[in-house]
């Protein structure tokens, strides 16, 4: 996940438990991002439900529309299943302090095991 740097409007997320009530782009509902995104939250501690509860919202967007989102602060967290080089990534590499959240290493073997894959997840404070 990329988060913000901080400021007085925008402290540092340190955890994904720090965005348990923040806007998630996690891809289309039937895409594989989306079931990726929301089985990595849980693993986190931060399932959708949750995210909901605290006033989150989980937008149901593709890769372009959730950049976009992101970038006029409608969603804090965003994830692409794809390579670091993706277009989406590079647009908000121009973003002031987009910086992303790092997958633990036990929730990522614990992840690939029950996957067989791993994914790089980015987001915004």
């Amino acid at each position: 996940m990329t988060r913000k740097h901080s400021s007085p409007s925008h402290p540092v997320r340190k955890s994904y438990a720090d965005l348990k009530s923040k806007n998630f782009g996690p891809d289309k509902l039937t895409f594989s991002g989306n079931v990726t995104v929301e089985r990595l939250l849980g693993h986190h501690g931060v399932p959708y439900k949750d995210i909901k509860a605290n006033g989150g919202t989980i937008y149901r967007v593709g890769y372009r529309a959730s950049a976009a989102l992101m970038k006029d602060g409608h969603v804090d967290a965003r994830v692409a299943l794809t390579n670091v080089l993706n277009s989406s990534f590079i647009a908000l590499d121009f973003q002031h302090g987009i910086q992303f959240l790092p997958i633990e290493t036990k929730i990522a073997d614990k992840f690939v095991k029950e996957t067989g894959g791993m994914y790089w997840l980015s987001a915004r404070q």
